[in-house]
């Protein structure tokens, strides 16, 4: 599936449980968007993801300024996020889409009545966001884009088979993914096939200290 699949797929699946009573109703429903960084806020109406999430609402039923009212949440870095996480709350939506673990773990901290919080994560058991994936035991639902902390291991691997005279291996990722448990087991896969690590941080592209380090 395409990763714009991914997102119209978890974006809109909170949205199941009333949409068939959405075309019986004139009452609005309000859901937040909060996602890190400014996607949604800035350009988003020329922006295909942001398009194709509100034609799978329409599709379900919801229109906005008919009977959906959408409330869109901007931030700039993790220190930031408890606080959109508290004017998110404050609004009192119906549903949340939420981004990236951290920016969850915030909502979560500051509501744990809305239901749901909709999201598209890595490993929502490693990062403490729910206790299984049968029974979540939490308000948040989604999609999750990674089947373990394992996985990341053997991706390095078949890498390595791949390109078998390899020394040295780019790893490029947020600083925040640094403090995630797939970082350790990347870092201890990479120890055993004798590579060199180096991480990229893909916040600091375009600043001079983004030369590789660890």
């Amino acid at each position: 599936m395409r990763r714009r699949d991914f997102i119209v797929t978890a974006a809109a699946a909170g949205f199941s449980a009333f949409a068939a009573h959405a075309q019986e109703s004139t009452r609005q429903r309000r859901i937040a968007i909060a996602i890190p960084g400014r996607f949604w806020t800035d350009g988003a109406k020329s922006n295909p993801y942001y398009g194709a999430f509100f034609e799978e609402l329409a599709r379900l039923g919801f229109f906005q300024g008919r009977n959906l009212v959408v409330d869109s949440y901007s931030s700039d870095g993790e220190d930031t996020y408890p606080g959109v996480a508290r004017a998110v709350a404050m609004s009192q939506p119906e549903i949340i889409l939420a981004g990236t673990s951290q920016m969850i773990n915030a909502l979560q901290a500051a509501t744990t009545r809305i239901v749901p919080i909709v999201g598209i994560v890595g490993d929502p058991i490693a990062d403490g966001l729910v206790s299984s994936l049968a029974r979540p035991g939490a308000n948040v639902t989604g999609i999750t884009v990674d089947g373990g902390v394992e996985l990341v291991g053997k991706r390095l691997s078949l890498l390595s088979e791949i390109r078998p005279n390899a020394t040295r291996v780019a790893y490029l990722s947020s600083s925040a993914a640094l403090r995630q448990p797939q970082t350790a087991m990347l870092k201890q896969v990479a120890e055993t096939l004798k590579l060199s690590l180096s991480h990229i941080d893909l916040e600091s592209l375009n600043e001079e200290a983004c030369r590789a380090r660890f």
